[in-house]
């Protein structure tokens, strides 16, 4: 397994600090025979279910971290990169191509540029995210990942296009992972994929999609900049319910920060970024937002 994470962090082109630092975690897990002990039994149980408790994986992998003297946030990262070689048989047995597998597992690379910018380490301070794609529920299709759901919505019927949506039913839920631009062409690239990849959740022929985000709250609508990729793919979703965050639990996506309560701590390179610092420092409140886009196939159903 040591060198599989070695060619791992290669092939994924990490930072070469990153290599350094995780490698190095690594080799402490895996020379310390108890915490190897709490790893071998996680990806040994992986390998024989395809599946897991990610409760258990959380936890265990801890365990092992503190065991090996290293941080949580490496042992929680850690496991995972090794439960992706037993994902990549568990795709090939699916007929899903090797590419599928590869976004998939960018998005462990994502994390852990997102925690050296935001905690300043190698790790991820957000492992509790990973299980959808190694429990397979989540599958990275071109710029956008999506994932088996339900209809969250208690007090609002979705009863447009011919369809009646309530709570419980099935939808899938569209996630953006960082790492590059979002140009609308690949955005709707990756709807006809998700089309084609989850017939059984269409009605009639039609797609629904759901997307839960702070991307959808009047403080991005009120600030993003017109005809830009992002108003293009917000303004796609039908509102449906909108609560605000004063604590802006979500101002790391954005800023690579946590927020403080100044706006003034802020970064303000970029348009997004200075849009959101002005919305702040003019009182207004950060939050996130709940909507929902139909799709036939081919293009996004408007109005």
């Amino acid at each position: 397994m040591r060198e599989y994470i070695r060619n791992f962090f290669d092939e994924f082109d990490y930072d070469a600090d990153a290599k350094v630092v995780l490698n190095d975690a690594f080799d402490k897990l895996i020379d310390n025979e108890k915490a190897w002990g709490y790893f071998s039994e996680l990806i040994s149980e992986y390998e024989k279910t395809d599946s897991f408790s990610g409760g258990k994986v959380l936890n265990d992998s801890t365990l092992a971290a503190r065991e090996a003297g290293i941080l949580d946030d490496q042992g929680t990262f850690l496991i995972f990169c090794c439960f992706s070689k037993h994902l990549l048989e568990m795709y090939e047995k699916k007929g899903y191509s090797r590419k599928m597998w590869y976004d998939a597992m960018c998005d462990l690379r994502y994390k852990a540029v997102e925690c050296k910018k935001v905690r300043g380490y190698w790790g991820s301070f957000v492992s509790g995210w990973f299980p959808g794609f190694f429990n397979m529920t989540r599958l990275a299709l071109g710029r956008l990942q999506f994932e088996e759901s339900a209809y969250s919505e208690e007090k609002v019927v979705y009863d447009k296009h011919g369809l009646n949506i309530k709570r419980g039913d099935k939808v899938l839920d569209v996630h953006i992972p960082s790492g590059s631009r979002m140009p609308y062409e690949e955005v709707l690239a990756s709807y006809k994929l998700a089309y084609e990849y989850f017939p059984e959740y269409r009605y009639d022929g039609l797609l629904p999609i759901c997307a839960g985000s702070w991307l959808l709250h009047r403080c991005v609508f009120t600030t993003v900049k017109k005809g830009s990729n992002v108003d293009k793919f917000i303004n796609d979703y039908d509102m449906i319910s909108e609560w605000d965050t004063p604590d802006f639990p979500d101002c790391w996506r954005l800023f690579d920060m946590g927020y403080t309560g100044n706006p003034d701590d802020l970064p303000t390179d970029g348009s997004l970024r200075r849009g959101i610092v002005e919305y702040l420092r003019e009182g207004g409140v950060p939050g996130e937002g709940y909507g929902i886009l139909i799709f036939d196939g081919e293009k996004v159903i408007s109005e």
